[in-house]
């Protein structure tokens, strides 16, 4: 059945959820900063209540590349509080976090039960609105996201970086390069997005294909996709608070999503030629 929808932010994922809210036949009403600021109560209590929607996505956030620092986990916060308390509780919300919520030392096979120990100001402002949202009343969807990229992601995207240096020719691979990672391809999290407001689908979940690999089998997987030419380069780093893997346990979300296929790293990859 068609829903109401209302998208808050306007940035790459937004973007990609509203095309495919709107190919699914729902009907979307995207707001970006400039529409409602979602950091000042006033105006969320004005325009949020009046919307008459089914649900409400949360997309967001001062994001780690803009800000990492008090003031961003404060803003993000606010945010967060400010949506959770203005919706009615018989519109769904849908809260877009971060597996940044498990730190940088997680287990070798992530589930949502997972322990949770944010190492930044971004990852604990997640878990911070994670609490928010999840008290409010009604239908709450928490998504945990991985790695998200494509095409349009301004070139901020490890597989972004990546495609770029493959095009060039020159591929760096820095410390040991068999940190494994599982990214998402943005059309799959708008598939997930859908999903989760078409079936009022309750909880939270990772978003992840269950699908890790090194750092150095993506580069190689770029290479051979986009410039079969370029070379590899890998170059001894000191090593850094983020060079832990992300492998993930996605039985849980197979359960919630019976009908979601990803779409395969070589076929995501693709999209970048």
């Amino acid at each position: 059945m068609p829903k109401r929808v209302a998208i808050l932010g306007d940035g790459f994922v937004a973007r990609q959820t509203q095309r495919k809210l709107g190919q699914c036949g729902h009907a979307v009403t995207i707001l970006g900063r400039r529409d409602c600021d979602l950091t000042d109560d006033a105006q969320v209590k004005s325009k949020l209540p009046n919307l008459e929607v089914d649900a409400a996505l949360l997309t967001a956030s001062v994001v780690r590349l803009k800000g990492n620092d008090y003031g961003s986990l404060i803003a993000n916060v606010r945010m967060a509080a400010h949506v959770a308390a203005a919706l009615p509780p018989e519109c769904q919300l849908v809260f877009l976090s971060s597996v940044d919520v498990y730190g940088n030392s997680p287990p070798p096979r992530i589930t949502t039960r997972s322990p949770l120990a944010p190492f930044d100001c971004y990852g604990v402002s997640k878990l911070l609105g994670e609490d928010l949202v999840r008290a409010r009343p009604g239908v709450v969807t928490i998504l945990r996201l991985n790695g998200v990229f494509g095409r349009d992601d301004r070139g901020l995207s490890t597989l972004s970086k990546l495609a770029m240096a493959a095009r060039a020719g020159s591929i760096k691979v820095f410390g040991t390069g068999q940190t494994k990672r599982d990214f998402n391809f943005v059309e799959d999290v708008a598939t997930v997005i859908e999903q989760s407001i078409c079936h009022e689908v309750p909880g939270t979940y990772n978003v992840a294909s269950g699908r890790s690999r090194s750092l150095c089998e993506i580069a190689e997987l770029v290479r051979n996709t986009l410039n079969p030419a370029a070379t590899i380069q890998r170059i001894d780093t000191v090593s850094t608070a983020r060079e832990y893997d992300l492998d993930f346990d996605q039985s849980e979300f197979a359960q919630a999503y019976p009908n979601m296929r990803y779409t395969t790293l070589e076929s995501a990859v693709v999209s970048y030629q």
